[in-house]
């Protein structure tokens, strides 16, 4: 809110906000740079989120605004990362 009136979030803001805060975090812990977050990163990163929910398809082109079932294309990469290695980390007692 601004001087009492609740003004538009533009996707400039967004970018900034989440930029400054991975600023804040550090790209070592990350294990990217600030530069590489952008507003697509929510749009697939929601679309991952709902995914690994099991959120049905067509709710996730939906919500999404997906013009098709693209953003498999998207997330299979972050799905790839995410559970790289999950057996040996699973196996591995300690």
């Amino acid at each position: 809110m601004v001087f009492g009136r609740f003004r538009r979030i533009t996707s400039h803001n967004m970018v900034n906000a989440l930029r400054d805060a991975a600023a804040v975090i550090g790209e070592d812990f990350l294990g990217f740079a600030k530069e590489d977050i952008g507003t697509h990163s929510l749009r697939s990163g929601a679309a991952m989120s709902m995914y690994l929910g099991e959120c049905p398809v067509y709710t996730i082109v939906m919500i999404g605004r997906w013009s098709s079932n693209a953003f498999l294309l998207y997330i299979r990469k972050q799905v790839e990362q995410f559970s790289h290695n999950v057996a040996n980390k699973m196996l591995k007692y300690e």
